[in-house]
């Protein structure tokens, strides 16, 4: 439960999911707040010695309900979390795994793009190209990544933010006006 609201907490969602999560887990964000500060200092290095309480991969194996999922000839680890039960969380530790070297959320092979519009929490980074075209990455800190997109379909541009591989934010973007066009040869 305490890396659930972690990962709720860090990924700052829209209010209505924040809300509908925190509703579904039966917390208020006071203690989802508090939560994520104790799973942070469990992960953080203590003062004063060379190892952590615990490293990350243990955290995750013990905390992780549904446990971590078999993929042989891996060496990434695999969890279901009950709040995006329809995403696979991914984490590849260091060799003393007291640090992700990266984590995100990925699709369940079965999964099917979903129909529509891609909305927050129903759409990966991973799913990008298969919706978007003329792809930029703006920006990349920590779990977080933006981008700018264009919808072939309507062939409007989006800002997309992502926290770990999952769609929180999604905009349309103005076009900026054509500077190369000539006013004085539009006729009225």
């Amino acid at each position: 439960m305490e890396f659930q609201l972690y990962l709720l907490r860090t990924m700052k969602p829209p209010k209505h999911l924040l809300a509908h999560a925190l509703d579904l887990l039966g917390r208020t964000e006071e203690e989802m707040r508090k939560a994520a500060d104790a799973v942070s200092r469990a992960l953080r290095p203590q003062l004063g010695t060379a190892e952590p309480v615990t490293t990350v991969a243990d955290f995750l194996h013990t905390t992780l309900s549904g446990g971590r999922l078999p993929r042989p000839d891996d060496d990434r680890n695999f969890y279901r979390i009950p709040l995006w039960e329809e995403f696979i969380f991914e984490a590849s530790f260091g060799c003393s795994g007291r640090f992700i070297e990266q984590a995100k959320f990925t699709g369940d092979p079965s999964r099917r793009l979903p129909d529509g519009e891609p909305e927050a929490w129903n759409f990966l980074e991973d799913d990008l190209s298969q919706r978007f075209t003329e792809i930029q990455e703006i920006d990349e800190w920590g779990h977080y990544r933006t981008y700018l997109a264009r919808a072939p379909e309507s062939g409007d541009m989006f800002f997309l933010r992502f926290a770990w591989g999952v769609l929180q934010q999604i905009e349309p973007v103005p076009e900026a006006p054509d500077r190369t066009r000539d006013p004085s040869a539009e006729t009225s």
